[in-house]
């Protein structure tokens, strides 16, 4: 059957009508392809989501140009939320790594405060130690140096400062002297009532002969109830510095027969019999010589004083210059 006029017309109109279809699908497959690419570099839009938006467009493309575009304006949209929901997931990564940072950070400071605790505790523990330690030098050297009882210097600290007197009366050309006292009495006292009121009385007296004696003088004690006294800077004159010495005696002397009171059995008594002291002194100068040979010499002296004053009847001072 030969066509007429009027199926070429349409048969041609078909045609024109496809080819624009087809110049139309070529147009938009360009801008869908730019749209695939712009979802391809977004974070959340992946190659199969762009095969599927240029199917999707294709298939969209015949049902109406209009709708073809407005579907590609909604595919572009997409793809601009996909790269913001990108940007925003980026930002929390970033934001998570700076909190992860502080966090971390945070946690190297309190490791290094714990550090810093411990350290501290560390050397708390050590200058405890040290302390504790000077504490038990202190109390070693005290045990070392003095009278548990009395707290007064014993043999050896007196020996130093006799070396100290010795050393400074050479410099000085000035006389020093040694006290030797003993209680008169002291065993009935024990007898009467009790070792711990002889103690009693012991420190009673230890008292009195510091305060009777000068900043720069030396009191010991050396056992029992005995007690020796340095005294140092005496006059370069003998007869003034005998006096002198015996100022300082009879000043303990006189100290030491107040009578004492003290507690018996939960009691207050006064101490009967009444304690006095006999007192030998030696005055002298420096020599030549080992100090402590010179101080065990003096000191017998002393102590042969002191027994002279007991044989005459005791609570007196007895000098003893055998000693030059």
């Amino acid at each position: 059957m030969t066509p007429t006029n009027s199926n070429l017309v349409d048969s041609n109109e078909n045609q024109a009508s496809l080819n624009q279809k087809l110049t139309l699908l070529n147009t938009l497959n360009t801008e869908i392809a730019q749209i695939a690419e712009i979802a391809a570099k977004s974070v959340l839009v992946t190659s199969e989501l762009a095969d599927e938006i240029i199917k999707s467009n294709n298939r969209l493309i015949f049902e109406g140009t209009e709708n073809a575009r407005g579907a590609a304006e909604l595919l572009i949209t997409s793809a601009e939320k996909a790269k913001l929901a990108a940007q925003l997931v980026i930002a929390s990564t970033e934001k998570a790594r700076r909190i992860a940072d502080l966090i971390v950070a945070n946690a190297e400071k309190n490791e290094r405060a714990a550090e810093l605790v411990l350290a501290n505790q560390e050397l708390k523990l050590e200058a405890n130690e040290k302390e504790k330690r000077v504490s038990e030098l202190a109390a070693a050297k005290e045990d070392a140096l003095y009278d548990h009882l009395t707290k007064l210097p014993n043999r050896k600290l007196f020996s130093d400062r006799f070396n100290q007197a010795l050393l400074a009366s050479r410099r000085s050309k000035g006389y020093s002297a040694i006290l030797f006292l003993d209680l008169d009495k002291f065993k009935l006292v024990n007898d009467s009532y009790s070792h711990e009121v002889g103690d009693s009385l012991l420190i009673e007296i230890a008292d009195r002969i510091k305060k009777s004696i000068r900043d720069t003088d030396t009191v010991a004690r050396f056992g029992g109830d005995e007690f020796v006294v340095l005294l140092t800077q005496l006059n370069q004159d003998k007869k003034i510095a005998n006096s002198e010495a015996a100022l300082i005696s009879e000043k303990i002397r006189s100290s030491v027969e107040i009578p004492v009171t003290t507690d018996h059995m939960g009691v207050k008594v006064v101490i009967q019999p009444q304690c006095t002291a006999s007192i030998g002194v030696t005055l002298f100068l420096y020599v030549l010589g080992e100090p402590s040979a010179i101080l065990k010499k003096i000191l017998n002296q002393a102590d042969n004083g002191m027994y002279q004053a007991k044989k005459a009847g005791g609570n007196q001072i007895q000098f003893d210059d055998t000693v030059k």
